[in-house]
This record gives structure tokens, C-alpha cells and sequence, in this order.
């Protein structure tokens, strides 16, 4: 069941750790864009989340019936506006390069609607190295997802709120059905 808050996810970049993310969102009901800047990688994303999908079958994480009604929320575009229209909370899985993500969350804070929370899915980078491009400082951290897991770290920075950090915490506890 979605967080209370949280109704569209968008996730940035299609890669592994976005596609494995954006599955686990519509698994749990959230509704879902994925982004990307390569059609190419955006085309093959269905496909890589059906593989992912018997995996988390595997898992005992959910059944084989949930997986198609979890694609089918799962919407794929390559223009970031589209992509963050609606979003309430964004997840950002670029290369982990601080030019490419410094340059990613200026554009997503310019982008998205004031209330969006804006995360970046980084495991070598601190949260205060990223977020003094982003203007709402109180609804940006790090939500660092462990691939082939449900271990997600929530790292907040300099100047984020505590009702982002709770309600980042509601996310996390919805994907685990908790």
C-alpha cells in the first residue's frame, strides 16, 4: 500500500538499480515513470524488468500475479519534464560521476512541482556534495537502494526536514508491505 503523500514515483535513469527500483514501487501500487536520455536503454527496460520481475518471484517477495498488473504502471519516457509532471517523489540512478548528478538535480529541481522530494540513489557520494543545486534543500537525501535487496539506506542532508526523512521512511516501509 503507497505511502500517504507518494502517488507517482519517477525514476531517473534505466538503468539496473532504476529499473529494479521502478518494478518494486509497482509492485507495491505505485504509479510509475521511468526516465531516461537513451531510447534505446528506456525500449529494453520492459523486458529487463519482466527478468527482474521472476526474480522477485523467486524471492518469495511476491507471486507471479502481481508482476503484470506492476508493469502496467510503469510508464517510460525520455523528457524529463513529462517524466516529473506529476511526480511526488523523484529517485535518481545516473552514473555515479558528481558533474552528471550535480547536473541532473539542478534540471529536476527546476522541473518537478515545489512538493516533490527529490532523491539521489548514490553509494559514493555525501548528500552535502550534491544538494547546493537543488533550491528545496528540506525535500532532497539520499535514498540508496541495495540492488537485489530491500535494504535502503535514507541519508539526509544539510538541510533536509524531518517530514521529508519521515515520509522518505513511509516509502521505504511501504515497498516491504510493512
Amino acid at each position: 500500500m503507497p505511502a500517504e503523500g507518494i502517488n507517482t514515483v519517477c525514476f531517473v535513469g534505466a538503468g539496473s538499480m532504476g529499473c529494479s527500483n521502478a518494478i518494486l514501487a509497482a509492485i507495491a501500487g505505485y504509479d510509475v515513470v521511468m526516465f531516461d536520455i537513451s531510447q534505446a536503454t528506456l525500449d529494453a527496460a520492459p523486458a529487463v524488468q519482466q527478468e527482474m520481475g521472476a526474480y522477485i518471484v523467486g524471492t518469495g517477495y511476491c507471486g507471479a500475479d502481481d508482476i503484470a498488473p506492476a508493469l502496467s504502471r510503469i510508464r517510460y519516457t525520455s523528457d524529463l519534464a513529462d517524466a516529473t509532471q506529476k511526480a511526488d517523489l523523484v529517485s535518481e540512478s545516473v552514473p555515479e560521476r558528481l558533474d552528471i548528478k550535480r547536473d541532473i538535480h539542478a534540471q529536476l529541481d527546476a522541473v518537478c512541482p515545489p512538493h516533490t522530494i527529490i532523491t539521489t540513489n548514490t553509494s559514493g557520494f555525501l548528500v552535502s556534495e550534491i544538494e547546493d543545486v537543488v533550491g528545496r534543500g528540506d525535500r532532497f537525501a539520499a535514498l540508496h537502494s541495495h540492488l537485489g535487496s530491500l535494504l535502503i539506506d535514507i541519508v539526509g542532508g544539510p538541510r533536509t526536514s524531518a517530514e521529508t526523512i519521515s515520509l522518505l521512511n513511509d516509502y521505504v516501509l511501504s515497498l516491504s508491505g510493512v
